[in-house]
């Protein structure tokens, strides 16, 4: 029964081991790209023509409230139709 738990514990720990490792390198790979969109950002902030308004994180708000509402959406939509085609249903 220890053996058991200390196999378990050994294949925990390398797992745990291969998963920080993956972040690791994602993280490194993932970087360059971050910088590289973090200076696209300031360059055509800096070069945008006079009067035009470069769309900031804000302005998704409307995709974070059209999200909110679909999903409200989905669950009502699920708790009203569920029981109207239960009886259709034959996998019950």
């Amino acid at each position: 029964m220890e053996k058991d738990e200390e196999r378990l514990r050994r294949k925990q720990a390398s797992a745990d081991r291969i998963f920080y490792y993956g972040i690791f390198v994602f993280t490194l790979i993932c970087a360059p790209f971050y910088y590289g969109a973090i200076k696209i950002n300031i360059f055509v902030n800096e070069r945008a023509p006079e009067g035009y308004r470069f769309p900031k994180i804000i302005d998704l708000s409307w995709c974070i409230v059209a999200a909110i509402g679909f999903s409200v959406m989905q669950l009502v939509l699920d708790k009203i139709s569920r029981p109207f085609f239960w009886h259709i249903c034959k996998e019950k």
